[in-house]
């Protein structure tokens, strides 16, 4: 009854525009209120305890390996693990959930770690010496493993330093066009 006297007086375009405006405030009061604020502090203690394990991780798998690979493995291995820590030194601007943070993740816990496992399964004379159907053994196919993943990280640490060079270049436009003078100036260049 109520809905058909609005409808008749103010028409339904503008009974519309009342129901979804009543909706986003609900919507934004119900935010305000029900949602806690802690939310960034979540996400601190959830980048700390990624940053924990993946360092634990990185730790065990060098320990793992030490005297058990060839050195050129353990080279790649380190050089990945460094490329990992760098990346988790700003990891804050990856943000939480970003595709780059979970590559970072997974290859420290899971990827790397892994094709290791699987490689040390091996008899080592088996995995130094005998040649594959592609003409390459265990441990070629290994390196092309971390060699892949160490690029990738690489990639990912080069779109953090990106992203940072690309702000650093922006706020050196504003200080230009904030400071700096205009061809238009009539005042002598010598003068300041």
């Amino acid at each position: 009854m109520i809905a058909a006297i609005a409808v008749a007086a103010l028409g339904r375009g503008a009974l519309i525009a009342i129901v979804v405006a009543i909706a986003v405030v609900a919507v934004r009061v119900v935010s305000e209120y029900l949602v806690p604020r802690d939310r960034k502090l979540e996400l601190e203690d959830s980048f700390a305890a990624q940053n924990e394990v993946v360092r634990r991780s990185l730790a065990d798998t060098l320990a793992g390996i030490h005297g058990r690979v060839p050195p050129e493995v353990e080279e790649s291995v380190a050089s990945i693990r460094q490329n990992v820590l760098d990346i988790l030194g700003r990891e804050a601007r990856l943000g939480a959930h970003s595709t780059e943070l979970f590559v970072v993740l997974r290859t420290a816990t899971d990827y790397m770690p892994t094709a290791l496992q699987t490689y040390l399964r091996l008899p080592a004379g088996y995995a130094t010496s005998r040649r594959q159907a592609d003409g390459k053994t265990a441990q070629e196919i290994l390196l092309e493993q971390l060699m892949l993943l160490d690029r990738e990280m690489v990639d990912v640490a080069d779109a953090v330093t990106k992203h940072d060079l690309d702000r650093l270049r922006a706020h050196g436009r504003f200080l230009a066009d904030r400071f700096g003078h205009s061809e238009l100036d009539l005042r002598d260049p010598g003068q300041s």
